[in-house]
């Protein structure tokens, strides 16, 4: 197959610019050459239709011979990497192709920039769940180099709930070429649709480099959750841990119970077991959580701490009710952990006439003397005696000497 030498003016063009193409062939030049018109591919239309005509290429002797030369023209409707499909070019049997020409299409304010910097939503889902908290990545495509936002902001609040993500999404490479482009991560939100039905998240603005770009909002579908998860609301992949202290434990005494969530999923708004135990009132409870953004929403814990008063003694019962999640890979499964029963020894509280005022303050398990018989052939008396006689001693001793310093000084003569 002989050569197709292929040569595009600008390589580079803007919105609305032609693109000029000459092809040269080592084809003798003939009226009848045959030209393919190839398609295109992106945003480009055909300006000129490919058409034939004659070059002179210059032979070691000096001489000139005509060959098929093929010039067309396009114009760039739009910012993008276009091509065009192989021109193929016959004569008399012969033919050549040329290989595959790639436009780039920018926009005119990004004419100093060397490739078109869009912003897009990576990967946008069609349908997630009720409940189900979704990561959404607002990028900037084909930087040259790392960038950040200037400024990120959507044109409308969404409905449902929207928590901002800083820092999420990793940078993405791609090669072109001799180059190396970049999908950096401008903006990023976790969104929780509670209600099923259809759905629209705005669109968004950008300035990054100095440019201003804009990205459409998209359109979702929320399914609903199985009717077994309703009571939890759960969705992702989870695990359930439920412990308290080890006692013993006595009558008004304070038990304090710790339920804790770990996994990844919807966990800002999940709703756990809510514990039951007999002979017991709830007086306090409390929430503790540690989690980060995640593809499947949140990964991390979360922890429901509650407090009860134990009003009985003897076997009190603690149960934790059954607890369901809806894991949404692939079309969806439901998983519980079985309702548990536990059981408790509690004993009576020591009788209140026995407690002291340190008892009282600070509870009568840690503060308990016996009481003390004071009488002369008890040796603590003693100990507590002999403070006293040392300090009267002192006194006395003290006294003493002061008087007889006195009389020392009257007797001296002026």
């Amino acid at each position: 197959m002989d050569d197709a030498i292929l040569t595009l003016t600008p390589p580079k063009a803007a919105r609305g610019q032609q693109v000029t193409i000459v092809i040269r062939t080592s084809l003798p030049w003939d009226d009848d050459a045959q030209i393919s018109n190839p398609p295109l591919n992106g945003a480009l239309t055909w300006w000129a239709y490919p058409y034939a005509r004659p070059w002179g290429m210059r032979n070691e002797d000096g001489t000139v011979v005509r060959k098929v030369a093929v010039r067309a023209a396009v114009r760039v409707d739009g910012p993008g990497f276009h091509s065009i499909d192989p021109f193929h070019i016959k004569v008399k049997g012969l033919e050549v192709s040329t290989d595959i020409a790639r436009i780039i299409g920018v926009e005119r304010d990004e004419r100093d920039f060397p490739y078109p910097i869009s912003v897009q939503w990576r990967f946008p889902p069609k349908t997630v769940w009720q409940g189900q908290t979704i990561p959404l990545i607002l990028e900037a495509r084909n930087l040259s180099y790392l960038a950040l936002a200037s400024s990120a902001s959507l044109t409308q609040v969404p409905a449902g709930l929207l928590e901002e993500a800083p820092g999420y999404g990793r940078v993405n490479t791609r090669p072109y070429e001799t180059d190396t482009l970049y999908d950096v991560p401008m903006a990023a939100w976790l969104w929780t649709l509670g209600e099923p039905g259809p759905f629209e998240f705005p669109g968004a603005r950008v300035v990054v480099s100095g440019l201003t770009r804009v990205a459409p909002g998209f359109s979702l579908k929320v399914l609903p959750l199985p009717s077994s998860v309703s009571q939890t609301g759960a969705v992702g992949r989870f695990r359930l841990d439920v412990d308290w202290g080890k006692g013993p434990y006595k009558v008004d005494a304070i038990l304090s119970l710790r339920v804790r969530i770990e996994g990844e999923g919807n966990l800002g708004v999940l709703r756990g077991p809510l514990p039951e135990i007999t002979g017991a009132e709830q007086v306090n409870s409390h929430s503790l959580s540690s989690y980060l953004p995640d593809p499947l929403g949140y990964k991390g814990w979360r922890e429901e701490r509650f407090d009860y008063r134990i009003n009985e003694a003897g076997a009190l019962k603690v149960r934790i009710p059954k607890w369901t999640w809806f894991d949404p890979q692939d079309t969806g499964h439901v998983y519980s952990v079985a309702e548990q029963i536990h059981t408790i020894q509690v004993e009576e509280a020591l009788d209140e006439e026995l407690l002291s005022s340190a008892d009282m303050l600070l509870g009568a398990d840690l503060f308990r003397y016996r009481s003390l018989v004071f009488h002369g052939r008890n040796p603590i008396l003693y100990l507590l005696v002999l403070p006293g006689i040392l300090v009267l001693t002192a006194l006395y001793v003290f006294r003493r000497f002061k008087l007889r310093h006195l009389s020392v000084a009257f007797a001296l003569p002026l």
